[in-house]
């Protein structure tokens, strides 16, 4: 899954190169699934492409319509998180949002509970706890702590993912759109910041935005598109990498 990407309008014209800068991956980002396919479940795979079309697709929006390039993220961890709340592997997810159970019914049984009837789960909770689980953890290189506010409290991240979603929900039910900061190229803060050592902010550099369409607090920001891309990225490697296969 790569982080380059170029806008179909531009395809045809070799100086245009835009990208959506992923932060680096480490020891993930040197993965080599087409090694491993072979040695997981059919389904999963299905799965996971099905969820790599999307992270490609708001790859290729991420310019032009980076609205929507942040809905094709959300669906592509939704995709991967419908499948882990019914599968066997994953009914820590299950357990999770029906505590309910733990301890009243035998491991065997609460298996099955998680495959039959785990689709059940809010939307919201399975992308919540899907992230959650499978989190990729923080960047390893970061911005620079004299930035203030440039940075993502991890510590906080299911707060913000929850954000996320919300944003995603007023987008379809409501028509509010996504806040404009988030859909400004990271590239401004370059040009803001030209001391810094070229590490792009996690999280939008503004504390409250306004225009006719609306108002916006630092509140409403919770990470800049490509962290969330990062944060997606990783959750899926990390889920169709570990665990019995």
């Amino acid at each position: 899954i790569d982080g380059v990407v170029r806008p179909l309008s531009e395809t045809k014209d070799p100086s245009f190169f835009p990208y959506l800068p992923l932060p680096d991956f480490g020891s993930q980002g040197e993965t080599n699934l087409l090694t491993i396919l072979h040695d997981r479940d059919a389904e999963k795979h299905v799965t996971l492409l099905r969820a790599a079309t999307r992270f490609k697709q708001a790859l290729w929006l991420s310019v032009e319509a980076p609205d929507l390039s942040w809905l094709m993220l959300i669906s592509a961890a939704e995709i991967a998180a419908s499948f882990a709340m019914k599968d066997r592997r994953s009914k820590a997810l299950f357990s999770a949002h029906y505590p309910s159970f733990q301890g009243r019914v035998s491991d065997d049984v609460l298996t099955e509970l998680a495959q039959t009837f785990g689709g059940i789960a809010k939307s919201t909770d399975r992308f919540l706890r899907f992230l959650d689980l499978y989190d990729p953890g923080p960047p390893i290189k970061r911005p620079k702590p004299t930035i203030d506010d440039a940075t993502v409290d991890w510590s906080k991240l299911p707060e913000l993912l929850r954000k996320v979603y919300d944003l995603r929900s007023r987008y379809y039910h409501q028509g509010i759109p996504f806040p404009p900061p988030l859909m400004e190229p990271d590239s401004i803060f370059l040009q803001m910041y030209p001391e810094s050592d070229g590490t792009l902010p996690e999280r939008p550099m503004v504390l409250e935005h306004n225009e006719t369409s609306g108002s916006w607090t630092s509140s409403d920001f919770p990470m800049n598109l490509h962290i969330f891309a990062f944060i997606v990225r990783g959750a899926l490697l990390k889920w169709f990498l570990t665990g019995p296969k």
